[in-house]
């Protein structure tokens, strides 16, 4: 439950108790937490729960998942998006779990980095695991 990322100097995105500089990286906090990556800035109601517990993160970051890809997001038709959210469309819930929105450029940055780290197969480098 230790892994922190998602890196940002918004102090506004930083959730209680982890203000910029207090994880040890100055100027920054995490916005991500545990297994599953838990983004603080679109998952707010979930903190701190999914930061303390491995089944919490794991069990709320899929249940987000898969409400998504279900089609049961429908509020991401009433945000800003790069078109219309739809259900049965994986990449695009990836960009949702990074972002907040559907198809936006941040989400589509975010797609095109993780469908490259899978065509790279990063996963099998010796870089990929923490020391």
């Amino acid at each position: 439950m230790g892994n922190k990322g998602g890196w940002g100097t918004d102090p506004a995105r930083c959730p209680a108790d982890h203000g910029l500089g207090v994880d040890g990286t100055p100027g920054k906090c995490p916005e991500s937490f545990g297994l599953l990556q838990v983004r603080y800035p679109y998952n707010v109601d979930a903190f701190p729960g999914v930061a303390r517990s491995s089944a919490m993160n794991s069990d709320y970051g899929y249940a987000v998942w898969r409400s998504c890809y279900e089609g049961k997001m429908t509020w991401l038709n009433t945000v800003e998006r790069g078109s219309d959210y739809a259900a049965g469309d994986a990449w695009g819930c990836m960009g949702v779990h990074f972002s907040g929105r559907w198809h936006t450029a941040a989400a589509q940055g975010y797609i095109t980095r993780v469908k490259d780290y899978l065509a790279q197969r990063i996963w099998t480098t010796p870089n990929f695991q923490q020391p």
